[in-house]
């Protein structure tokens, strides 16, 4: 079992330091960026994302890991009092085409922690196909 505080601390500094919320899913320049489909935070939680992040302001914290790249893993969160984390939408479109309800956040080698946002139903599509291993659940923080 992963130790959640050290996690969290990680998630914490990115956070402080802004990384956390890159442009790619970032409401303010989500338009200008080439991918087909991706998720946007909403303008609500990217400007309390620091905020949740810090005071720990979570439901639900999930662990997974790929089965055939155990180096890859992600969590997902579900935040406390949010019930609309962002939007997915095709790239260029101002249309969402669905509302997440949760937070992804990824442990990346390149550029370290970063968030986006997630449907429950699309973690159900995206998990099933790949693999994906549940590690662990955290309820208390």
């Amino acid at each position: 079992m992963s130790d959640f505080n050290s996690i969290w601390e990680g998630w914490k500094d990115a956070a402080i330091s802004g990384s956390l919320l890159t442009d790619k899913h970032d409401p303010n320049s989500a338009s200008t960026q080439s991918c087909s489909y991706k998720t946007v935070l909403s303008n609500q939680i990217s400007g309390s994302l620091e905020q949740l992040i810090v005071n720990k302001e979570f439901e639900k914290v999930e662990h997974f890991r790929y089965s055939q790249q155990p180096n890859k893993e992600f969590y997902l969160v579900q935040p406390k009092n949010f019930d609309v984390t962002g939007f997915a939408r095709h790239t260029g479109s101002l249309i969402d085409a669905e509302s997440c309800d949760r937070l992804r956040i990824y442990s990346g080698s390149v550029q370290g922690w970063h968030t986006c946002a997630e449907t429950s139903s699309l973690s159900d599509l995206t998990i099933s196909p790949c693999s994906i291993q549940l590690i662990e659940t955290w309820n208390e923080f």
